[in-house]
């Protein structure tokens, strides 16, 4: 949960982030006449509360659609193996595997929140919504950017969320393999190349603070270490299962120790 935590949260810093280098972006491009600004509407036309709940009405249905996208995205089902005796995956964990179906919820919503506003409010008292919506973004229209940024999330959530499915470390009959990232070779090692396994109890995180969380740490010939556990909230009871199974088929001892 903690590991999950994280991810959501580092999530939420970069989108916000990049949300504000977008409007910066946006802002540079109108002083250069380069990106639309809004026109003034006219103050006869100004609309109702009919046109306003048809307006929310829009982006409810337009966020309803990108949940059913994004379920969609969900209900993937993690990779199936025959023969495996351990697996860890991001794509195992509840939240990792949410942050994909989440992104692409919010890009479908992007994408269709103001075309089905277009169709659900007339053109005058929808140019009024926009403006007011626009008032602290120096009424720079919102429509072009949004397009445009749902298109990008919505792949770059697929791809992350493909990724996480691919990423995994697996123990069969034959050894112990991996793979990172999808663009990358799996790497395998067999039992007979594993040198030592132990569970490590503390980590040093990135600002040098000790992290207590027990972890996996797997040597093989010629030095390779593969570390897991330490980004991956986990009882310490499924290390220790990972640990036996090594220690049985490698014939190898389970060593404990405090810090690597």
């Amino acid at each position: 949960m903690i590991a999950g935590m994280q991810q959501m949260f580092w999530t939420a810093v970069a989108s916000s982030l990049a949300m504000a280098f977008t409007a910066w972006v946006m802002l540079r491009l109108s002083r250069r006449g380069k990106y639309p600004r809004l026109a003034e509407p006219d103050p006869g036309s100004a609309p109702r509360t009919l046109d306003r709940l048809r307006y929310y009405g829009a982006n409810l249905l337009a966020l309803a659609i990108g949940g059913v996208a994004g379920v969609l995205l969900w209900s993937i089902p993690p990779i199936h193996e025959d023969g495996v005796l351990w697996r860890q995956s991001l794509y195992d964990h509840p939240a990792g595997r949410l942050i994909g179906p989440f992104f692409l919820m919010v890009s479908v919503a992007a994408m269709l929140a103001y075309q089905l506003a277009a169709s659900f409010v007339a053109a005058e008292p929808l140019q009024h919504i926009l403006w007011k919506s626009a008032i602290l973004f120096h009424r720079l229209d919102p429509r072009p950017v949004t397009k445009w940024a749902g298109r990008v999330v919505g792949t770059l959530a697929i791809l992350l969320h493909t990724g996480m499915r691919m990423e995994h470390t697996t123990m069969d009959a034959a050894g112990v393999r991996w793979c990172e990232w999808p663009w990358q070779q799996e790497v395998t090692y067999t039992w007979n190349e594993v040198t030592d396994v132990r569970i490590v109890r503390t980590f040093a995180a990135l600002t040098g603070t000790i992290v207590v969380r027990p972890w996996l740490r797997i040597e093989f010939v010629g030095g390779e270490v593969w570390r897991l556990g330490r980004h991956a909230s986990r009882p310490a009871t499924f290390w220790e299962e990972a640990a036996d199974i090594v220690a049985a088929h490698a014939e190898v001892q389970v060593q404990h120790v405090e810090r690597e």
